[in-house]
């Protein structure tokens, strides 16, 4: 090889170690900016997994409510049920006072039409 008619700087090697360097500056800056989307791909698949499991925790609670409320609607309408049942037993014990104090009435007054 003919080197002849190149024009070498007079200072090729510190020309190399700047060329060098900004390489390395590159590769650095390369390497954070990858590393920065590493943290972010991180942050990401950790919402990701929060999201997840907060879908999860509210479709447990649903059933929970959902259970509760079914639970609650049972327990009113047995109330209700008990208080059916209640009424019609005073009334039936009302009707059967009324029928025991007119035959009260009705011997009490035999008894003052045969004295």
């Amino acid at each position: 090889m003919d080197n002849t008619g190149v024009i070498l700087p007079d200072d090729i090697r510190g020309q190399f170690d700047r060329v060098g360097t900004c390489l390395a500056n590159i590769i650095t800056y390369i390497r954070l900016v990858q590393r920065y989307w590493q943290d972010r791909n991180m942050v990401v698949e950790q919402s990701v997994r929060r999201a997840r499991t907060l879908g999860q925790q509210l479709q447990e609670v649903r059933a929970r409510s959902h259970n509760d409320n079914q639970m609650l609607t049972q327990a009113l309408n047995n109330e209700a049920n008990e208080r059916r049942v209640w009424w019609l037993r005073t009334q039936r014990a009302e009707r059967r006072n009324h029928i025991l104090l007119q035959e009260k009435w009705s011997f009490t007054n035999k008894l003052k039409t045969q004295s």
